[in-house]
Formats: C-alpha cells, sequence, structure tokens
C-alpha cells in the first residue's frame, strides 16, 4: 500500500535526480563486524525477517509516480536480503569484496533498500555487514536495528518465538502527524523563526571563515589531523558542564568556536551539525530516517566567560532542537535559501559520546567492528570545500579529528584551530 513520506525522505528522493541513474541516497548507512564464530544463518534469516515485519520503515520503496506527489510503497512481506559471499583467499580481497557489497547503490524504486552481508572464511570466524539506503535508516536507527537483532538471533538460534516486545510505531504514523503539525501552528512557528534565521546568519550552511584557497591550480590532496584531550582534563570538563548547567556536547561545541574565532579574527563562528528529528511522539524507538543537519551559529563578541560561551552555544542548541525538524525539506517549500551548496566551504560537525556500535555481539559472541575502509587520510572527501569534524570521547579522553583537503584549508592554520580547541578544553578546571 502507498503511504505518506516525510518532508526528508522527499529531499533525498530529489536529490537522488542529480544523476543519472534512479538511485536512493548516495551515502547508505553501513557497518561490518568480525566474530569470533560463525553464524547460524537460518537464525539470521528468522531474525532479520523479524525485524522486517516489526518496522515499516524497512518494507519502503519509493516507485516513481509522475502524476502524484512522492509517497512510499509499504510491502505487506519481504523477502530476507542475505547475501552470502565466499571468502576469498586473502583478507584483503575479502575486505574489498565485503566494501564494495555494502556500498552498491539501492534502487529507490523497488524494496528491500537495505542488505546484510554475510561472509564466514572457517567455523571459526565470521564477518557481518549491514547496509541501508539512507532513505530509510539513520544511525539511532541503526542502533535500534542492532539491538532487536541481537535479540531476536538469539531467541531463534535457542528455537524460541521471537519476541521483540511491544509493536515499533509506524514511520507512516510519524510521516502523517509531521506533515499535519506543519501544516498548521508548528508550521507556522518554524517559518518564521527560519526566515528571521536566514535573515540575521546568511545562508546554510554558515560559511566557514578556516577556509584559505591556495588556487585552482594547485590540486590538494586529504589531510587528518588530531588532538586528544587527556582522560583528567575531561573529567573537569565534565564538572563544568554540570556546574554551568550545560551538556558535554554544548561544552565542547563552545570550545572549538571559541577556538576558531581565535584563529579567524572573527566573533561570529558557525559549523552545521547532525541532530536527529525524533521529537514528535512515537518516533523515540523506530526506524526510519528523522536525522538531518542544521546549521548553528554563535556570535562570541566581547570578553565572554568559557561558561558564557558554553551557554550561549547550549541556547543555540535548544533553538535547533525545537525548531530545526525538519530544516532542509521545508525550506525550498518557504522559497528560503539554505539549502545547502556544494560550492560552500563549511564544516560538519559530530559528536559521538559513546562507542556503541562496538557493543555488537550475536548468539552471545561479542563482535568487533571490521573497518573496509582505507584511514580517513588516505579517503578522497566530498569536495574541497568540506570539513569534516569529529569528537569522540572514550574512557581514555577526547580525540578531535580533522579530515579535509589542504588545497582549502591551510594544514598550520587547520592544526592551529585544534590546538587551541584543545588548550580551551584543558582550561576547564574548576578552582
Amino acid at each position: 500500500m502507498f503511504e505518506s513520506v516525510t518532508s526528508l525522505q522527499e529531499e533525498t528522493w530529489l536529490r537522488s535526480f542529480e544523476g543519472t541513474d534512479l538511485t536512493g541516497a548516495p551515502r547508505p548507512v553501513s557497518a561490518c563486524w568480525e566474530l569470533d564464530g560463525a553464524v547460524d544463518e537460518n537464525a539470521l534469516s528468522e531474525a532479520l525477517y523479524a525485524l522486517a515485519m516489526r518496522h515499516e520503515g524497512l518494507r519502503r520503496s519509493f516507485p516513481w509516480l509522475s502524476d502524484d506527489p512522492l509517497r512510499a510503497w509499504v510491502d505487506s512481506d519481504v523477502v530476507v536480503p542475505i547475501q552470502v559471499l565466499e571468502a576469498a583467499a586473502d583478507e584483503e580481497t575479502t575486505r574489498r569484496d565485503l566494501l564494495d557489497a555494502l556500498i552498491t547503490p539501492f534502487d529507490a524504486r523497488a524494496a528491500p533498500l537495505w542488505r546484510v552481508v554475510l561472509v564466514q572464511p572457517s567455523p571459526s570466524r565470521s564477518y557481518v555487514g549491514f547496509s541501508a539506503d539512507h532513505m530509510i535508516c539513520d544511525g539511532i536507527s541503526l542502533r535500534i536495528f542492532l539491538k532487536e537483532l541481537a535479540l531476536a538471533y538469539g531467541q531463534a538460534r535457542e528455537g524460541k518465538p521471537i519476541d521483540l516486545g511491544p509493536p515499533a510505531p509506524a514511520y507512516s504514523d510519524f510521516a502523517r502527524r509531521q506533515r499535519d503539525a506543519f501544516a498548521g501552528a508548528w508550521g507556522e512557528e518554524r517559518r518564521a523563526f527560519w526566515t528571521e534565521y536566514v535573515s540575521k546568519h546568511g545562508k546554510y550552511p554558515p560559511e566557514c571563515g578556516l577556509a584559505h584557497p591556495r588556487g585552482a591550480d594547485a590540486p590538494g590532496n586529504s589531510q587528518l589531523l588530531k588532538v586528544h584531550i587527556d582522560e583528567a582534563s575531561m573529567k573537569e570538563a565534565n564538572e563544568a558542564a554540570r556546574q554551568w548547567r550545560v551538556t558535554k556536547f554544548a561544552l565542547v561545541t563552545s570550545t572549538l568556536l571559541t577556538a576558531m574565532s581565535h584563529v579567524t579574527g572573527d566573533s561570529r563562528a558557525g559549523l552545521s551539525l547532525d541532530i536527529h528529528g525524533r521529537l514528535l511522539p512515537g518516533a523515540g524507538a523506530g526506524i526510519g530516517l528523522f536525522s538531518h543537519g542544521v546549521p548553528l551559529n554563535v556570535d562570541l563578541a566581547g570578553e565572554l566567560y568559557a561558561r558564557d560561551r558554553a551557554r550561549a552555544v547550549a541556547d543555540g542548541l535548544a533553538e535547533m532542537l525545537k525548531y530545526g525538524v525538519p530544516l532542509r525539506g521545508a525550506c525550498p517549500k518557504w522559497d528560503l535559501d539554505i539549502t545547502r551548496s556544494h560550492a560552500s566551504n563549511f564544516i560538519l560537525y559530530s559528536f559521538n559520546a559513546a562507542q556503541w556500535a562496538h557493543d555488537f555481539q550475536l548468539g552471545g559472541v561479542p563482535a568487533r567492528i571490521y573497518k573496509l575502509r582505507p584511514p580517513k587520510e588516505q579517503r578522497t572527501i566530498w569536495h574541497p570545500g568540506f570539513l569534516d569534524i569529529e569528537a569522540t570521547e572514550t574512557p581514555e579522553g577526547l580525540t578531535v579529528e580533522a579530515h579535509f583537503d589542504d588545497s582549502t584549508y591551510a594544514l598550520p592554520r587547520m592544526k592551529e584551530w585544534l590546538d587551541r580547541t584543545a588548550h580551551e578544553i584543558r582550561s576547564l578546571a574548576i578552582e
């Protein structure tokens, strides 16, 4: 049957026509794990089928209907998408085969828009990979999928009926609630907010003042810089966040923006961040596309204390949580020029508070993340103006990584920025 879509799904669909192939989102959500043991293929198939029938989003496709607005077709049943590969003679070839299988584009017109790839080189080792078109899955969805897969697989392997608890919320119900909300006062309030926001701050995403292009005749190289903040310093930062009543995310983000302002000499600082649109009722436990990027702009003019900078960022983030659902999908309909442009120089920023993907297991056998892609410094980036910042916290402290093209961003300038960020975090000791 045909069901409603969210505005973000609609925008992602329209972006798929940038190329010549009728495919879904350009970057599938994917991950791969290595297990010390064999995988019961029958139990895995049974568990995957249970998840597909539980979550409507896993049975969605987007057939092209030229006479109608975009709608999703939801199958009443689905073929379990397990792709079994033969192990190659060497591990590098196996790794490449896994990656090729997982990143193969999906045809958005036909379900399923996700797949599981299984390779078992020996009875003592297995590889399990998951890939989904971003039109039906985001990062939080992957966490939900893995948690329920582990439970369902364990039950199936023991010969028990699969019981995953109360029914999951239907994505189509969320889509209808979102569209109904946008048609009323909820949507008008957000239109007014973004109209004023664009008037004050300019287009989305915020221009990155760190850019320093060398010119078209100087091809660049992919670069990766890292700084590490030790556990003791992060303990002090956590205490500062607690006393100032801000989140750790807001605190770390404020240090990043303060360092940017210091390096550029401009009190205005901005970046783009991923935020999740699971704010309407019933969205928290579902699998689907809820996440999208929003801009964060702050003005750090004057001699602000670290506490005040953190609170200014926290206030900005609170506004994004309130008004940023959804942003990009709705703005073209509002004639607001804040659609992401690949011609601009901008920062995409993400903060990983926990290595949640490392906790996955099947049948009680722990699974380790199996990295299929080369190191970041060996990868190409989306376009020269793109700067990817990732902050990851572990028990050993916080690591901040910057991945960029050095034809747009000068290496010494980027190093100064990261070093200054680390300095700002280490300076947060509470007396």
